[in-house]
């Protein structure tokens, strides 16, 4: 079982109630995970597998994908969410992010600026 820090840069939904998540985390670099459950109205996985959410993720790692154990948010920016120009810029970050960065490549000089870019939205 792993444990780190990472912000969430792509959600997918996968069968009738999971979700496939890509996290970017400082220690690991881009992590696919399946977090069973996550589309449950009362699942523990719900609101820390929000797309922009900064947490403290706890998983298995496998070859593939991993499956996400547990989370704990940090920061959600919210206030991202409810602004629809920060909303694109955001989730434009992100993409670029997942398609210029390799699985499991960590880069902890690319994390904290991409994090710290978010700070002020909290």
């Amino acid at each position: 079982m792993e444990k780190c820090e990472g912000i969430v840069i792509r959600t997918t939904n996968y069968r009738e109630s999971d979700k496939i998540v890509v996290i970017y985390s400082r220690e690991y670099g881009k992590i696919g995970l399946v977090a069973r459950g996550a589309k449950k109205t009362k699942s523990r996985l719900a609101a820390v597998t929000q797309l922009f959410t900064n947490g403290v993720f706890t998983f298995y790692p496998n070859r593939g994908l991993g499956t996400l154990q547990q989370g704990e948010a940090i920061a959600s920016f919210s206030s991202i969410q409810t602004d629809i120009f920060l909303t694109a810029y955001a989730t434009y970050a992100c993409e670029l992010l997942d398609k210029a960065t390799e699985e499991q490549q960590a880069s902890e000089p690319l994390y904290n600026p991409f994090l710290s870019n978010y700070s002020s939205y909290r």
